[in-house]
């Protein structure tokens, strides 16, 4: 059974849902107080190593598959910056329904 969006799903127990689904959680997860659905999935970088901000969307959106949500990609960028430790690729997305387990 899914839960519908509101205010129930925190940044807490999505974590514990990609801990349960997929044996480990995002590096970086931001939930936006302004949208009670909306989610900031962030992984930073030194190097790239092949990766860009359209392999970050499809890692997340594959994982959020496996754990049974549905969603909304809203957008996906990189962030560089000349200090590497302070570069990531962002993914924002609004989750419309969650498993309740």
């Amino acid at each position: 059974m899914a839960e519908k969006a509101d205010k129930k799903l925190s940044a807490p127990k999505l974590i514990e849902l990609f801990e349960t689904h997929t044996g480990h959680a995002p590096q970086t997860l931001i939930k936006t107080p302004k949208f009670p659905a909306r989610f900031k999935f962030r992984n930073g970088f030194y190097y790239r190593h092949g990766g860009d901000a359209d392999w970050w969307c499809e890692t997340c959106s594959k994982k959020l598959e496996l754990i049974g949500c549905k969603f909304t990609v809203l957008s996906s960028q990189e962030h560089w910056n000349p200090w590497p430790k302070d570069s990531y690729w962002e993914v924002i997305v609004d989750i419309h329904e969650w498993p309740n387990k």
